[in-house]
């Protein structure tokens, strides 16, 4: 994602464009310890809705990442530790 998001800002035509990941799990997940297994039809009708949701104006130059049916809804990075890799997703993470 690092790679694809830098290899856009060095041209003319792409450089500052959003670009945006969906990540979706069409497996089970949990939340708050709760599972959820999904029918695929529904998981799909739910990932739809998540594209459908994002607003332009929520969207940051370069990586935004949004995930659909995993098991933390919140930012999967905050618990990378400092140093890590990870860390630099950490605020790209969209919440939608």
């Amino acid at each position: 994602m690092f790679n694809i998001t830098h290899a856009l800002q060095q041209t003319t035509e792409f450089k500052d464009l959003p670009v945006v990941f969906v990540r979706f799990n069409p497996h089970f997940f949990r939340v708050d310890g709760k599972l959820f297994d999904l029918p695929i039809d529904k998981a799909h009708l739910q990932l739809l809705n998540k594209i459908n949701s994002i607003q332009k104006q929520h969207l940051q130059k370069g990586v935004n990442i949004v995930f659909v049916n995993y098991d933390k809804h919140e930012n999967i990075f905050n618990d990378a530790e400092e140093g890590d890799y990870a860390t630099l997703f950490r605020s790209s993470v969209l919440v939608v």
